[in-house]
């Protein structure tokens, strides 16, 4: 979370850590992180936003801020299942002092790309 860099890591045969990559510095912290089918991050920073950031690039592009009701989102996570997979759930902790709405929240979107398994 302070550092606001994401690395990947390669994971080689008998579980053994391979190479280190740096794929980003989005510029704002993650709370906490979830991946796609394909890589991609989304974090949860409690600066009122949840982010996408490509395994390719590194690119920063915002998912959902505070125009969807976020408030101090902490947690972000994929349903599971094949019917859930498709649906990206957030909370929002809202709170007292750093909250704009002081309404805690669990809330769900859809997105294009199913989280991984």
């Amino acid at each position: 979370t302070d550092t606001a860099r994401i690395y990947a890591v390669r994971v080689l045969p008998r579980g053994k850590a391979g190479r280190i990559r740096h794929v980003s510095s989005p510029g704002l912290p993650c709370d906490d992180i979830e991946l796609d089918v394909i890589g991609n991050v989304y974090c949860a920073s409690p600066f009122g936003s949840v982010v996408k950031i490509s395994q390719l690039t590194g690119k920063v592009s915002t998912v959902l801020d505070a125009s969807a009701l976020l408030d101090y989102p902490t947690d972000v996570t994929f349903g599971r299942g094949l019917s859930g997979m498709f649906t990206l759930y957030v909370t929002s902790a809202a709170f007292p002092g750093y909250s704009s709405f002081e309404r805690p929240s669990l809330m769900r979107f859809n997105v294009r790309l199913p989280g991984l398994p």
